[in-house]
């Protein structure tokens, strides 16, 4: 017998793929973060536009700046994409327990850092962005699915 689009098992594997997309993008995101802050020109285009942008910001405030105001622009700038990285663990974690709202929160952040992306003439990085937003996408479908099919058999 194949497995059907409402095979619990396909459906908990793409649920899952989908909300693991989250925990992707916050992590090359802050690995980018870093390239972009020790002088790197190189990144994982699938990370946030907003923490390049904000990495980038730091280089040229950081330009004419030395030892201590240096390493306290460089601080600031890893907190602050921490905390939007952060954001998007937190959407993978809880898409992970098949909460769709969390993918939708996620999707809606992450189509706004699209944007940024384009505005930033990131071509790749924008062209990814769909990718993963249409992974996301198909996470959330799959866990919608699953979350009615529990509900169902709970109910029944």
């Amino acid at each position: 017998m194949q497995p059907t689009q409402t095979d619990p098992t396909k459906l908990y594997t793409q649920a899952t793929n989908g909300a693991n997309w989250f925990l992707w993008i916050a992590a090359l995101s802050l690995l980018n973060a870093i390239f972009v802050l020790f002088g790197g020109r190189w990144s994982f285009p699938i990370g946030l536009g907003i923490t390049q942008l904000i990495s980038g910001v730091a280089v040229l405030i950081s330009k004419d700046l030395v030892n201590t105001g240096l390493i306290l622009v460089s601080i600031i700038a890893m907190l602050m994409n921490t905390f939007f990285a952060g954001i998007f663990v937190g959407c993978g974690l809880l898409a992970r327990k098949f909460y769709v709202w969390a993918y939708v929160i996620g999707m809606l952040l992450y189509t706004m850092d699209a944007f940024l992306t384009l505005g930033l003439e990131d071509y790749a990085g924008t062209a990814f962005h769909l990718f993963a937003l249409w992974m996301l996408f198909t996470g959330a479908k799959a866990a919608a699915k699953l979350r009615r099919s529990m509900t169902g058999a709970a109910q029944t």
